[in-house]
């Protein structure tokens, strides 16, 4: 197993990364997914749907939030001895990131229709990946 070493400001940069790819997420799931009930691909998607499952039977809101954090812990522990302890500990950041910012940012409506909430999800990432 490679080890490298960071300067410190690489770290701090990595952690800002994962903070704004959290926080865009959680933009992307609260602003246009979750209202138009259009789902993730991955555990965010298994999230939305099990949330949307469990609000009648729970009566609560949406718990989409508590669910990314809920499901990624076992992938976080699997991963720590599997994939390598850096790319792990910046996965879990970011899972946490995308909690926290999922839990604290409420659900808005922009549209209700669910293609047009689609296409801008997808658009908004093609022009954060540019």
């Amino acid at each position: 197993m490679k080890i490298t070493t960071y300067q410190p400001n690489d770290m701090l940069k990595r952690i800002m990364v994962a903070l704004i790819a959290g926080l865009l997420a959680a933009v992307a799931l609260n602003f246009f997914l979750i209202p138009a009930k259009v789902f993730q691909a991955g555990l965010s998607g298994v999230s939305q749907l099990t949330s949307l499952l469990l609000q009648p039977v729970l009566h609560t809101g949406d718990i989409t939030g508590w669910l990314i954090l809920l499901f990624n812990i076992p992938l976080g522990i699997l991963g720590w001895f599997k994939l390598g302890r850096e790319f792990t500990f910046y996965s879990i950041l970011t899972a946490i990131f995308l909690s926290i910012f999922t839990v604290i940012i409420p659900v808005h409506t922009f549209s209700t229709n669910p293609l047009m909430n689609g296409i801008l999800v997808v658009c908004s990432r093609a022009w954060v990946s540019d």
